[in-house]
């Protein structure tokens, strides 16, 4: 039996993108729920808008675990609290952007004039 190095011990592999873990399940499920709430809580009838808010919520899960994927290669530059910090801010961000999107084309759709 040869010796391990320290190097090849503390090596984490990496992941193959498709491979999902327990919490991605259990973030994306929350995400569902929080879909679902907002949907109802505005009581939309129209199966467009509806549909569009849904895509909306999973287009954003799969950019926030994009992003942090992304994210994580800056961990050792900037630490991990600054780069937990960045990341949240940009996710709020996005998620503003997307909202005033969402409400700019429920506007239009619903006839609304500018």
């Amino acid at each position: 039996m040869e010796p391990v190095t320290p190097d090849e011990s503390t090596a984490r592999p990496h992941s193959p993108l498709s491979r999902l873990k327990v919490w991605h399940l259990a973030l994306l499920v929350g995400f569902v729920a929080v879909a679902i709430a907002q949907i109802q809580d505005q009581r939309m009838i129209e199966p467009a808008l509806i549909a569009l808010a849904g895509a909306g919520f999973a287009a954003y899960w799969v950019l926030g675990w994009m992003g942090w994927r992304l994210a994580r290669r800056f961990e050792g530059r900037i630490g991990a609290v600054a780069l937990l910090l960045l990341y949240l801010a940009g996710m709020a961000a996005l998620f503003l952007v997307a909202t005033v999107a969402y409400l700019v084309i429920e506007h239009a759709y619903l006839g609304g004039t500018f």
